[in-house]
């Protein structure tokens, strides 16, 4: 081989072997433009060396597009367009978008993709956007979205006002509007708003004691209820209208049924003396008319039975015994009678281990929820007592209405918390 031939295969090899450099391309930086934006709309301009786009999201309009601006070519935008759009970060919306007010929650803990699909989602959603042109953003559209397709105009009412929370508003209203009317809705709304009672109340899967219900089961006219929830009970010293207070009120109405077979009073001037005259008189009346032996119920009975070195529960062998209950502690105890005969709800009797012959508190319990527990004249017990029995649920599998925790000491919330996520029984969370 001459020397020229082999040099030129020696090079030839070199070439070959010498590493290949890849060509790596700069990634294509968009320029953009704000062209418009206020607290529910943006436009925006996104230019390349090759592509002029504009993305414009009109709320206030019902405008959605993207325009190609080489091309004119103008069509609603799809997810993935919106989010290559915005190029995964090279824009940043919570500072560029700050004004406008549905953008900050939907982008709050979210990324590109998931605000476009957001975006998308509103162009969709006639419901969500006429939500969020009322500045109603994020879970409460989530939650309250259902009312609103029944009724917008009364959905959108409840938004607006501040005094009920949302949930007491729309379980309310929305029963009224279903038994009633849209006007008898509004009319329990605005009297909410302007009265110094405030309402706190609303229907769950235990209690059946909201406005609408009242009514129904009494024959009460809505509006007179309603005034005299918002009206007559502020005049009788009442600030909070609650489980407890319709709780009274229901038992008040139903003792007179019992009693006289009819109501006689359907809206009283002093609501809690009233109900505990009554009381007294449907316990004497209960005591010579009706007294009957708990054996058919009494299995039942038995699994609630229980003491420590401090109290026990002691369980009625008679409907006597729950009148004498009533009687001793000045309340409406007896009233119960018939749902205990019909095994409907289960009277329990909390007393001191050293004196188990003396009242102390009465209890109830429904489908293996401790409804209520109180002591004389409707008090609430004790911190004592109230830690035997968060014991007995504990050891029972009870459950606990979280009215009956009451007005305890943070430092007692705190010694039994452990013991409140297991019994306490927690209500269906909204987001407001």
């Amino acid at each position: 081989m001459s020397a020229k031939v082999k040099d030129f295969v020696e090079s030839f090899d070199m070439e070959i072997r010498k590493p290949k450099i890849k060509n790596h391309r700069e990634p294509v930086v968009p320029i953009f433009e704000v062209l418009l934006v206020n607290d529910l709309d943006f436009v925006i301009r996104r230019k390349t060396k090759t592509t002029d786009r504009t993305l414009g999201i009109l709320l206030t309009q019902e405008n959605f597009y993207l325009k190609n601006n080489k091309t004119d070519e103008i069509k609603v935008p799809i997810e993935t367009e919106i989010a290559n759009f915005f190029s995964y970060g090279y824009f940043n919306i919570t500072k560029e978008l700050a004004e406008v007010d549905w953008v900050l929650v939907d982008f709050t803990y979210m990324d590109y993709t998931r605000f476009s699909k957001a975006i998308v989602s509103l162009i969709r959603d006639k419901l969500k956007r006429e939500l969020y042109k009322n500045k109603i953003f994020g879970n409460k559209y989530t939650y309250y979205g259902k009312y609103i397709e029944i009724n917008k105009k009364l959905g959108l009412q409840i938004f607006k006002q501040s005094k009920l929370s949302l949930d007491t508003g729309f379980a309310e209203c929305f029963n009224i509007l279903k038994l009633y009317s849209y006007d008898k809705a509004i009319y329990f709304l605005e009297k909410s708003v302007d009265a110094n009672v405030c309402y706190t109340y609303t229907k769950d899967n235990y209690r059946q004691n909201c406005l609408s219900d009242l009514c129904k089961r009494y024959n009460l006219d809505i509006n007179r209820l309603i005034d005299y929830v918002f009206e007559d009970l502020y005049h009788q010293g009442i600030s909070t209208c609650n489980g407890t207070i319709l709780d009274i009120y229901s038992d008040y109405l139903n003792m007179q049924l019992m009693y006289y077979g009819k109501i006689k009073d359907r809206y009283p001037k002093a609501l809690k003396t009233q109900h505990d005259i009554m009381s007294l008189h449907y316990s004497f009346f209960k005591k010579f008319n009706k007294e009957q032996i708990l054996d058919h119920v009494n299995f039942s009975y038995n699994q609630y039975a229980y003491d420590n070195k401090d109290y026990c529960i002691i369980l009625p062998k008679t409907t006597q015994d729950i009148v004498s209950e009533g009687i001793a502690l000045n309340h409406c105890v007896a009233s119960y009678v018939d749902k205990v005969l019909s095994g409907k709800s289960y009277i329990c009797f909390l007393r001191s281990i050293d004196n188990p012959q003396e009242s102390l508190a009465t209890i109830e319990i429904v489908g293996g929820v401790i409804m209520q527990a109180r002591i004389s004249f409707n008090k609430m017990l004790s911190d004592d007592s109230f830690r035997f029995l968060v014991k007995w649920a504990m050891e029972k599998d009870l459950k606990v209405m979280p009215n009956i925790i009451g007005d305890r000491s943070s430092e007692l919330k705190i010694e039994l918390e452990k013991q409140f996520k297991k019994i306490i029984l927690k209500e269906e969370k909204k987001g407001e």
